[in-house]
This record gives structure tokens, sequence and C-alpha cells, in this order.
């Protein structure tokens, strides 16, 4: 295997886990709205609050008046880096 092949897999790679993230705060919050007390959700919530807690911390914006709009910020910022940096990447590195 070429250097070229190895970074191609490793872009591929950080493409599927950004969107394994985005699938997992997407269920959190949906689980959240539909069943909040399921053991699934309190699952999803151990893995998200970490990141969800610091952006509420950071970005006090992003909780307001009890909406809390920390996994839409998340799900956007996550959106934009595979949007931009990993297609990026993934263009540079099926030129070389």
């Amino acid at each position: 295997m070429s250097l070229n092949e190895v970074l191609i897999v490793i872009v591929a790679m950080v493409h599927y886990l950004i969107n394994l993230c985005i699938w997992i705060v997407f269920l959190e919050v949906l689980l959240g709205l539909i069943f909040p007390h399921s053991a699934l959700r309190r699952l999803l919530f151990a893995l998200t609050n970490p990141v969800l807690q610091t952006l509420r911390n950071t970005f006090p914006l992003v909780y307001k008046n009890r909406f809390d709009f920390s996994s839409l910020a998340l799900i956007l910022a996550l959106q934009f880096i595979d949007m931009t940096l990993i297609k990026g990447l993934d263009s540079y590195v099926r030129n070389l």
C-alpha cells in the first residue's frame, strides 16, 4: 500500500467518525424528546454531555432561557469540519 492509499483510508475513517458523532448527538436529542428516561438515552447522554457541557460553558448563548442549542451548535460545527477540512483533504490526497 502506498502512502497515498493510506492517507485516503485515514481521511475516510475521520469522515465516518464525524458522521457517527453527528448521529449520536442527533439520536440523543431525539430520544430525549420521545423517551427521556430510557437506558439508551442515558448512555448517549453520557457520551455527548462532556462535549456539550464544554460548549454551554464556553458559549453561554447556546443555552439561553431554557432552550439548549448546544446540540445544534455541535452538529453544525462537525458538519463544517467535515465539509471543509475533510473534503478538502480528500481532494488533495486523491490528487497527489
